[in-house]
Parts: C-alpha cells; sequence; structure tokens
C-alpha cells in the first residue's frame, strides 16, 4: 500500500521530534505524514525588538486530505494597550485562486501591570489532496495589531519571513513546490511584505465584513428577485413614472476583492436609484471575498436571466473590483448579459504593475497605485491567473462603457483607453465606449472628477440602456423560406413603392447616443464649490530639508490635507528600507501636520549618503481599514 506523497521530517533541531516521526513510519507506512515550519513573530517599523514568540506552521497528509494548521501558543504582550491576535492559514494550488481562513482574538491589556503572553488563535485548514503531478504550497502567518490613539487597528508585529513566500511555503504534493517560486506582487513602500489584506506583496486575501447596513431605501426588499442567491443581495422596483419594468440591472460593489456583506452592497445604492428611476428594476448584490466572488455573481446572472423575461435587457453596472466581475461574467454568460458598465475598473490586471496613474501629490505619475490594486488581484486571484481574470483578454458580445477618471490615483488611463481595441482585436464586431472624465471637486470612483463629466457619464449610461432595450425588443431576422414555383407578377402599382427593409439584427440597432470615445476637456469642470483639499490626499514637506537636523533626530514636517476623513500612515524609506513610521487621526477638508523622525539606522545612512533622498509614502485609511487615498514623493535632503 502506498501512501498519499513521501513523508517530509520535520523541521525542528530536538532529535527527540525526529524519532518519535520514524517510530510512527515504522509502525503505519501510511499513517499522517507531517512538514512544520517555525517563524519569530517579529515587531515591525522603526527600532524593531526581539520576537514577541513563535508561529507554528503544520501540513499534514490523512485520508487524501491535506491539513495545514496555524498556531502561536505564546504571543507576548506588553500591558496598556489593546491588541488583535490574527492567524490565516492559506493554499494555493497552481491554476486555482489562493483561499485561506483565518482567525482573530482581541486582548485588553490596558489593566495590566505588566507584558503576559497568550495564545493566537489556531486555525485549521483542510482541503483535498491535489494530484500527485499538481504543484501547490501552504502558507500560515500570525499578526499581532495594536490600537491607536485613533482607534484604528496598525500592524505591530508579522511572522511572515523575510525571504518570502520561498522561505515560507510548504508543498502540498508529492509535485513539490514549484521552480522557481518569487513573491507574490510587486514591493509596495505603503506596507512591509505579508499580512492580511494589505495589498502588500505575498499579502493573504481574506473576507472583510462590516456592520450592518442602514435601513433599505423604500421599494427595495432583501433577497434576489423573491429569492436568497449566493451572498447577500437586496432587490428595488423601478420608480419611473409608468411603473413598466425595462429590464434588470445587477449591481457591483467594490472593496479589492475583499469586501463583503450588506454594508459594501449599501455603497451601491445611489447608482440603484439612478437606474430604478429609468424604470430598471435593480439587484444591489455583495458577493463573496477573493477567487469566490466570480462564481457568485454568475450564480446571480443565471438566477436573475430565468426569472425575467426573455425580451428585457439584463445589465451589470459595477464599480472597481465589481465591474472586473462584472466583465467577466459578461464573457462568460454571453446570451444573458445584455450590456456592462464599469466604473474605475480593472481591466487587464496583468498590466496594472507596469502602469502610472495620476499622483494625488503632484499631479504627475505614479506607479504605487496600480501596484496597490495588481497586489490585490494577486491575493484574490493568484499570480498564474492574472491573465484569465482579465476582461481585456477575453471577448465580450454585450455593449460596454467603460468609464475611468483622468485623476483615478489607482488605475491608469490605459485601463480604459485601451480596452477598445483589445476587445477588437478579439471580435471586430465588440461594442465598447470608453470614456475618461476630467478631474473635479467631485469624489469619483479612486479620485474626483468634474459634475459635469460626471453628468455626461450618466447619460452615456443611459443611452447604453436604451441600447440594451431596443437590442431585446428588435426581431430576430426572419429565417429564409424554401423557394416556391414562379407566378405570374401583379401589375404595377398606381405609385412606386420602396422596397421593403429586413429587419435589423441586433448589433445593428442604431443607438440613440453615438457612443465613441471621449475626452472632456479641461475647461469642462464643475463650477461647483471645492473642498479645501482639492485631491483625495495631498502630501507636502519642505522642499529640501536639511541633513544635519535630521542625522540629529528631528522631525520631519509633513503637511497633510483630504477630502475625507480617516487614519493617516505615513512612511519613510531610504535604500528600500522604512526608516520611520507615523499616523494620526485627520478630518475631512482640513490641514494636519505630521511630524515621523528616522530611526538609528535611517540617521546614520543619513549622515553617509551623498546625495541623500528619503521617499514618503501616505496612505489614508477609512473606518473599515481601507486605503481611500493615497500619496509619495521623492525628498532630497539638504546639505
Amino acid at each position: 500500500m502506498l501512501c498519499d506523497i513521501p513523508s517530509t521530517p520535520r523541521r525542528r533541531s530536538a532529535p527527540s521530534g525526529l524519532l518519535v516521526a520514524v517510530v510512527a513510519l515504522m509502525l503505519s507506512p501510511c499513517a499522517a505524514t507531517a512538514d512544520v515550519r517555525t517563524h519569530p513573530i517579529m515587531p515591525l517599523g522603526a527600532g524593531a525588538g526581539a520576537s514577541l514568540g513563535d508561529a507554528d506552521v503544520q501540513t499534514r497528509t490523512e485520508s487524501g486530505a491535506v491539513v495545514v494548521t496555524v498556531t502561536a501558543p505564546a504571543v507576548a504582550l506588553a500591558g496598556g494597550g489593546e491588541f488583535r491576535l490574527v492567524s490565516c492559514a492559506q493554499t494555493h494550488v497552481l491554476g486555482a485562486p489562493p483561499s485561506a481562513d483565518c482567525g482573530q482574538r482581541d486582548v485588553d491589556t490596558r489593566s495590566w501591570t505588566a507584558g503576559r503572553a497568550v495564545a493566537a488563535p489556531a486555525v485549521t485548514r483542510r482541503i483535498a489532496l491535489p494530484a500527485p503531478s499538481q504543484p501547490g504550497w501552504a502558507v500560515g502567518m500570525v499578526e499581532v495589531l495594536r490600537r491607536d490613539s485613533t482607534g484604528a487597528w496598525q500592524r505591530a508585529a508579522s511572522s511572515w519571513v523575510p525571504g518570502g513566500l520561498a522561505g515560507a511555503a510548504l508543498p502540498l504534493s508529492a509535485a513539490g513546490l514549484p521552480q522557481p517560486l518569487p513573491p507574490q506582487g510587486v514591493a509596495l513602500d505603503i506596507s512591509p511584505d505579508g499580512g492580511v489584506n494589505t495589498a502588500a506583496r505575498d499579502s493573504i486575501c481574506a473576507p472583510v465584513e462590516e456592520a450592518t447596513a442602514d435601513p433599505l431605501p423604500e421599494g427595495v426588499t432583501t433577497g434576489v428577485l423573491g429569492a436568497q442567491g449566493p451572498a447577500y443581495s437586496e432587490t428595488g422596483t423601478p420608480l419611473s413614472a409608468d411603473g413598466v419594468q425595462r429590464g434588470v440591472v445587477l449591481l457591483l460593489h467594490g472593496g479589492g476583492w475583499t469586501q463583503t456583506g450588506s454594508w459594501a452592497a449599501a455603497g451601491m445604492r445611489p447608482d440603484a436609484e439612478r437606474w430604478r428611476a429609468r424604470g430598471w428594476r435593480t439587484v444591489n448584490a455583495s458577493y463573496n471575498a477573493c477567487g469566490a466572488g466570480l462564481d457568485d455573481v454568475l450564480a446571480f446572472v443565471d438566477h436573475i436571466r430565468a426569472r425575467m423575461p426573455d425580451r428585457q435587457p439584463l445589465c451589470i453596472v459595477g464599480t472597481s473590483a465589481g465591474a472586473t466581475l462584472g466583465l467577466l461574467a459578461a464573457a462568460r454568460r454571453p446570451a444573458a448579459v445584455d450590456c456592462v458598465v464599469s466604473q474605475s475598473g480593472p481591466t487587464d490586471l496583468e498590466a496594472l504593475a507596469a502602469e502610472q496613474a495620476y499622483d494625488p501629490l503632484t499631479g504627475g505619475r505614479w506607479t504605487e497605485g496600480p501596484i496597490y490594486v495588481h497586489n490585490f488581484a494577486v491575493a484574490a486571484f493568484g499570480a498564474e491567473n492574472l491573465a484569465r481574470m482579465s476582461p481585456a483578454r477575453q471577448p465580450i458580445a454585450a455593449r460596454v462603457l467603460v468609464a475611468l477618471g483622468v485623476q483615478d490615483w489607482a488605475l491608469g488611463p490605459a485601463q480604459a483607453s485601451a480596452f477598445g481595441s483589445a476587445q477588437h482585436a478579439l471580435n471586430p464586431a465588440a461594442r465598447v465606449d470608453a470614456l475618461l472624465l476630467p478631474g473635479g471637486p467631485v469624489s469619483w470612483g479612486h479620485g474626483s472628477a468634474s459634475a459635469i463629466a460626471i453628468e455626461a457619464f450618466h447619460a452615456r449610461e443611459a443611452a447604453l440602456s436604451e441600447a440594451a432595450v431596443a437590442d431585446r425588443r428588435t426581431p430576430p431576422p426572419t429565417p429564409p423560406t424554401p423557394p416556391t414555383p414562379p407566378t405570374p407578377a401583379p401589375p404595377p402599382p398606381a405609385s412606386p413603392q420602396p422596397p421593403p427593409q429586413p429587419p435589423l439584427a441586433p448589433a445593428e440597432v442604431p443607438l440613440p447616443l453615438p457612443l465613441q470615445p471621449l475626452v472632456f476637456p479641461q475647461a469642462a469642470r464643475a463650477a461647483a464649490p471645492a473642498p479645501r483639499c482639492a485631491s483625495p490626499l495631498a502630501v507636502s514637506t519642505p522642499v529640501r530639508p536639511r541633513r544635519r537636523q535630521l542625522a540629529a533626530g528631528g522631525r520631519l514636517r509633513v503637511l497633510v490635507c483630504a477630502t475625507r476623513r480617516g487614519t493617516l500612515a505615513v512612511t519613510i524609506s531610504m535604500r528600500g528600507r522604512v526608516v520611520a513610521r507615523a499616523s494620526r487621526a485627520i478630518a475631512a477638508g482640513r490641514s494636519s501636520v505630521v511630524l515621523p523622525r528616522l530611526d538609528r539606522r535611517g540617521r546614520a545612512w543619513l549622515r553617509r549618503a551623498r546625495p541623500a533622498r528619503l521617499r514618503l509614502s501616505a496612505a489614508l485609511r477609512d473606518g473599515g481599514g481601507r486605503i481611500s487615498g493615497a500619496a509619495a514623493r521623492t525628498i532630497a535632503v539638504l546639505d
């Protein structure tokens, strides 16, 4: 009898552990085999100290399954604070999206007079054993978060190893680990590697569900067309004057493929009200996080189409990550979906990491925003799956409107402007409208746009919906009839009549408004009153701070202004290493000052470096931990 995979010795130094494993294998050749990695839980940031404890990650095979366990029985916590311990076990079989199970434990040490060791939550994940020729890996992670003075949770320590995935992964089958095994994603200054939903390199995707949303609007009920779907949803009745339903629209929220639940769906209620006013029934749906989201959206599409009239269109409206899922659903259900509206949606996940988006600080271009979205996609779907999860690389038969703001800090313009050409290369009959919205004071997508541009986008959206209605109402061409014997021609009419025209095919139905790529002139910005901060997050520093002052321990004055309130995290990097961190709560529309100080190593490097440059990165997070603005700049230090 053969075992599932060859046994792998425990990676421990104690000989007793190896002896026990050998004896167990001698007694039962098909006993569960195990492999263990132990990683220290190290503090993050400037002046990092000693390990807070050890995190054990174990894989074992038993009964045709692989079981992954993450434990940390003794994590040292200091008194006088509020801590959150997070443990995650992730598996990733090549060709399938990664999947993880996580647990958390909150510990209040404000009443402690001295530090203590507490146990992190133990997490166990079980999957079917992959085929012997199918490579895959398991990783585990334990994080310590600490609540700051603003009430936000900040990463304080992590067990993620400095060597990254290559030093942390354990094989899932006899195929071993893929070689080479590079980091998953691209390095990002905003956050160190690893973590849960950090968008850093090697981060783990896990669901985030906030508190229940506000009460439902009038005319809206929970569920999808009278049934329960695969995730939370709410259905709204048409609000048009005649009360006639023109079609059904499925709305999908954003959130980096991590947000889920009623709170996330509530962000699409204004869009739902706009479509209800046009006479459409709305299904405002959430979806399970990470790689499971697309299957949920396809289930919603199948359920809705089976319960609506054939002569009414089904359209999808998605924002950000939801737009990507909506476009993919249209590619996989060409007969069911009639139109898709993408609001600030990534269309080519592979191309993101090399693109530049709008830098809200300088008004120029930067790469941090696209890398941030790229890493979220890698965590959700797997780096090897980005091509097949990119809508630009799948032929889409439905009518499509892709809209993106030129001041979008997360996506470059090519995610909208290049989508049409990519679709026409796959299908010359593709019907794509690309719209770039010029900047302005109104928050929209991952940035801001002018009110005039947003109104024009809504007009194009309405034209698209009317075209979808016309497509479904136009009868298909009459099939040819078999030839009949010739008959004598009737006498000509008294006046000539135009010959009858065959009905138009659905693809030939004229649109009420020509859908052509359009870029509004900058002069079209709205006259709406501008907030005191013109961009989502603006950061300024002295043009050239003094080396002597910073090297002596002086603080760098950072002036911050944002259009939204939240918790700001500022990091300063030198030679690719973070040498300073600072955070504070900031109010919307008001300037705030942050004063980070370089750590000892950064000050030493600064004294020796000629010339010296610092990289400042800032991220604004809302109450749910999501990044709502980001900025970065390079600072030249003056001698």
